[in-house]
């Protein structure tokens, strides 16, 4: 069996549309930091209905603010993020991250992980009042469902491991 690396794999899942690079909204705006989505987390931000429009514009901006480098507030214990951007979600082993959009409400939940430092894989999405507690099933359920689509789209990948936020992301406030 061949293994490739991460680069490689993102290049393939993209190539094959199971993954789409995120640029920024506005041109100039700089590309500091890589986020891919899911289809899963693209056809929410592109559906072309009305309906939640506001809120699905607002997350799009959350993104810009990872895309293009802004300083974010980033947590590496979920149990002390409450204002955080971005946490690590217990356990650290899985290297599930969540993007936390808060506003308007209702919230969203953006889980996935890192494929190397500034670069991240965004792979599902919840309303956060779906979620229940951190120690929830829905929760954990979400988390587990992350891991699974890694695992189908990057297969034979490991996730960005490390020991502190810098390893993972620059341009950050640790919480």
């Amino acid at each position: 069996m061949t293994f490739m690396s991460v680069n490689e794999s993102i290049r393939k899942a993209c190539k094959q549309e199971l993954l789409f690079l995120m640029t920024p909204t506005l041109l100039s705006d700089p590309m500091v930091r890589h986020l891919y989505v899911s289809k899963e987390v693209k056809e929410y931000i592109c559906r072309q209905t009305k309906v939640e429009a506001v809120r699905r514009g607002k997350l799009r901006r959350d993104f810009d603010r990872f895309i293009i480098g802004k300083r974010l507030s980033v947590s590496m214990n979920e149990y002390h993020h409450k204002d955080a951007y971005m946490a690590r979600l217990s356990p650290a082993d899985d290297e599930v991250w969540e993007i936390r959009s808060r506003a308007p409400k209702p919230g969203i939940r953006v889980f996935g992980r890192f494929a190397g430092k500034d670069r991240f894989v965004a792979l599902c999405w919840r309303f956060r009042k779906d979620l229940g507690g951190a120690d929830s099933r829905d929760f954990s359920k979400a988390v587990k469902g992350c891991k699974q689509i890694w695992e189908k789209i990057l297969p034979n990948c490991d996730p960005l491991t490390g020991g502190n936020v810098d390893d993972y992301i620059s341009k950050f406030t640790s919480i």
